[in-house]
């Protein structure tokens, strides 16, 4: 068997095992990366999407390995710009895309089509700007700071044209607040033929219980009259009378012996 040679290691009394762990994964994870400028990554697609190929939809969201490549070029020599290639799912088809600083967006370069464009690719367009390529950061900044005054302006409801005559605006503030005295007037209307209603009713009802309580008091009349005429009747009198004069006898009971309870004399037999 051959020598064992013994390895002598000096830990510092500070030394941590755990930190020092990480420490050494961090490096290790740096030094795979930092001489690649492509590198496989795991990506949600960020806009739906055509393949030019075999016409497959890939939508928003999916996910895919995909490879992450940093280009040479710059966005105003400061933000870089990212390109990532991914496979169809169908026919295998290489879709790359690449990020966009200018517009915060995302732009397709080759194999495939955005479904649906989005409103920063047509910002320019829309707000009348046409971007320039090559332009400085105090141009990129005087034109943002333009776009967003037009925004604040169209939010706030301000009219771009200066021009526009002051007798025109006087008119529709007057032709508006004349609207709105006739929209009172009318509501007042209303309220004053709903009122008038609500005493009708009020009226009606109170008719109503008027007319009930002298029903019920002639009801009352008309019962009391039925009762006396019949009290006023001469056999009624007569009856009562002769009621009174029937004369009362009193009944006398006669108690029997237990032995002969119905009273029956019996004959005694004769000794023989």
């Amino acid at each position: 068997m051959s020598e064992r040679k013994s390895t002598n290691k000096y830990y510092p009394p500070d030394y941590d095992p755990v930190k020092a762990e990480q420490e050494a994964r961090k490096l290790s994870k740096r030094l795979k990366t930092m001489n690649k400028d492509i590198m496989t990554i795991r990506l949600m697609t960020p806009f739906s999407m055509r393949c030019l190929k075999c016409e497959e939809f890939i939508p928003k969201s999916r996910k895919f390995n995909a490879k992450k490549q940093t280009l040479p070029e710059k966005y105003l020599n400061k933000i870089r710009i990212y390109r990532f290639e991914i496979r169809c799912p169908s026919c295998n088809n290489l879709i790359s895309f690449k990020t966009n600083p200018k517009t915060g967006d995302y732009t397709m370069d080759v194999g495939g089509v955005k479904n649906f464009p989005s409103h920063s690719d047509d910002s320019g367009s829309k707000l009348g700007n046409d971007v320039p390529e090559n332009e400085t950061l105090d141009q990129t900044l005087e034109r943002l700071e333009k776009e967003q005054q037009i925004e604040n302006d169209k939010r706030s409801g301000k009219k771009q044209d200066d021009d526009r005559d002051r007798m025109e605006i006087v008119e529709e503030r007057l032709a508006k607040i004349q609207r709105e005295q006739e929209a009172d007037a009318e509501l007042e209307k209303i309220a004053l033929r709903e009122q008038v209603r609500l005493e009708k009713l009020e009226q009606i009802n109170e008719s109503r219980k008027r007319s009930l309580e002298d029903q019920e008091l002639l009801d009352d009349m008309i019962t009391e009259q039925a009762f006396e005429d019949s009290d006023a009747k001469p056999g009624n009198k007569a009856d009562i009378t002769a009621k009174k004069s029937i004369p009362v006898v009193p009944i006398k009971v006669s108690v029997k012996k237990k032995n002969n309870p119905l009273g029956i004399k019996l004959k005694k037999k004769k000794k023989v």
